[in-house]
């Protein structure tokens, strides 16, 4: 199920792949690079753990009645 709304998504993504570009450009890959890849790997999915875990989510469902 997924809990990342499409802005956020494409935030995240932008964020993510920065940093990891950053960090290969400036010759050290951690922490930061670590960092971009997670947000990269939840953009994929679609899914945050820490949302999950808090109950928190930024996608709007459509519920039909």
């Amino acid at each position: 199920m997924r809990n990342i709304s499409r802005l956020e998504r494409s935030v995240r993504l932008w964020f993510g792949l920065a940093m990891i570009v950053g960090c290969i450009q400036a010759g050290s890959l951690l922490p930061w690079s670590a960092i971009g890849l997670m947000l990269v790997l939840t953009v994929i999915a679609g899914f945050c753990p820490m949302y999950a875990m808090a109950g928190f989510r930024t996608q709007i469902c459509c519920l039909r009645s």
